[in-house]
Formats: structure tokens, sequence, C-alpha cells
């Protein structure tokens, strides 16, 4: 099964500027000059990792922590391609089961793992690297 392309566009990143002047961003692997990866932590075996990101304010010409999860993102590898997430994610998706986590299942989400073994968290538009591998 393929995984939609909302999934994919979210996974490589994209930021919002919401109608109530909250800046939402996604999936930080495409960081550009709008994103800022900060205090990465967390580092696992297969080199998944947390950081904080920060996310640029055009109003107030600063860098703000991003609003949900204490400002915390989980990241693939750095060395990942796109090509190699891509092909990664689909692999997560196709073998997607319901989540372990009851409060995860409660939110609709399912868990999958990659190819090369990493254990996501897939949402409705989002996959993720868990946090604990």
């Amino acid at each position: 099964m393929t995984m939609p392309i909302e999934m994919q566009e979210h996974v490589f990143g994209e930021v919002k500027h919401l109608r109530n002047g909250t800046i939402k961003t996604t999936e930080e692997y495409a960081v550009s000059n709008q994103v800022k990866i900060r205090n990465i932590t967390n580092i696992q075996y297969n080199n998944v990792f947390q950081a904080k990101v920060e996310i640029y304010d055009p109003v107030t010409n600063q860098y703000i922590l991003k609003s949900n999860n204490n400002g915390l993102s989980t990241f693939f590898p750095v060395y990942w391609t796109r090509e190699r997430i891509l092909i990664e994610a689909e692999s997560a998706f196709g073998n997607r089961v319901s989540h372990s986590n009851p409060n995860m299942l409660n939110k609709g989400f399912y868990e999958g793992k990659t190819k090369s073994g990493v254990k996501v968290d897939i949402g409705r538009k989002t996959l993720y690297p868990q946090e604990r591998q």
C-alpha cells in the first residue's frame, strides 16, 4: 500500500503560518533557513535522535521554540537522504499495525517499522521515528 501524498509532504517538513498568528512546523527533516535544530539529545543506537526545533517568526524577526511537545521532535538519521526516508517510510506504512500505546491508539495512530528497523509512529498525515527505539 502506498502512503498518501499528504503524508509524504508532511514527512519532509513544512512551515505553516496559522490564522491565529501561530507558526507551526512539521517533521523538520527538510530544514531550511526558517527552521533551526538545537540541543540534539537522546541519540539512539540506530542514529535516530531528538532535538529542540526553533521556527523563524517574520513578525518578530526571531526564532521561536516550536509550540508542541516542549519544542522536541524526533528525527531520522542525518545521513539518510530524502529518497532513503521515502523508501523507509513506505515500508513502515505498508506494515503498520494498531498502536500498542493506548493513548496513541486513541489519537488514531498506528506504528510500524522501516525496512532498516526504525520504529515509527504513523498518524493520519504524519510518520516519524519513535522516541525510544
